[in-house]
């Protein structure tokens, strides 16, 4: 916790308490990626996908806005379906989200060593 908060990676849920026996939304995992890719691996992050059409949009942090964008244009994330309708679902726990394509999507994409890594 304390090294991905000096790389500005995990900020806190507020400016001095963190709740690592918290769930992790998709709005803070989007952004502990996002900041991980930008800070860490300088990898460009400038991708954005329109996400303001989901019904639920009103429902994300302003810090999760921009990556949650971010993450949507890269296929870290997709929403979650339910009959016609696909929510973003911010608050949603992440980890437990079948939907949660972002760990596989991630290796993928940002980690040369990952064995996952697409040729």
């Amino acid at each position: 916790m304390a090294w991905g908060h000096e790389q500005g990676i995990v900020n806190g849920v507020t400016e001095t308490e963190f709740y690592p026996n918290s769930s992790v939304t998709w709005e803070q995992m989007a952004a502990f990626f996002y900041r991980y890719a930008e800070n860490i691996l300088k990898a460009d992050v400038s991708a954005r996908k329109e996400i303001e059409s989901f019904p639920d949009y009103d429902k994300t942090a302003g810090y999760s806005k921009e990556c949650l964008s971010w993450a949507y244009s890269v296929g870290l994330i997709n929403g979650v379906s339910n009959g016609s309708v696909t929510y973003l679902q911010p608050k949603s726990g992440a980890i437990q989200s079948a939907d949660f394509h972002g760990s596989d999507a991630f290796l993928r994409e940002y980690c040369p060593c990952s064995s996952r890594r697409t040729p």
